[in-house]
């Protein structure tokens, strides 16, 4: 391979892990989210169950602080979330590994 098709190839790992990289940080950003909202929601079933509202649900409790939306805990969601997160993290590590190979 001449060095014209090296820094191309060089250039396109590079990018690749750049998008691999971005993935996993949208990806992270969401999980936390996610995991925020279930200490949020432990919380309050530990220590104020009565300030928890189910959405669509009519309340008579004004110290309601927490409306739950039942996709923001739907299991499929989290199971896509977090195969989508391993595949993101595995394609990231191996462009590292394909980028220090090149590099060497």
């Amino acid at each position: 391979m001449d060095q014209n098709q090296r820094d191309a190839v060089i250039g396109r790992v590079t990018r690749e892990k750049r998008e691999a990289d971005h993935e996993c940080a949208l990806l992270k950003s969401e999980a936390k989210r996610i995991a925020e909202r279930l200490i949020e929601l432990a919380s309050l079933l530990q220590e104020h169950p009565d300030n928890i509202l189910f959405e669509g649900e009519q309340t008579v409790w004004p110290t309601a602080t927490m409306t739950v939306k039942t996709a923001d805990f739907d299991i499929n969601v989290f199971r896509i979330l977090v195969t989508n997160l391993k595949a993101a993290i595995r394609k990231s590590e191996a462009k590292t590994k394909e980028l220090e190979s090149l590099l060497c």
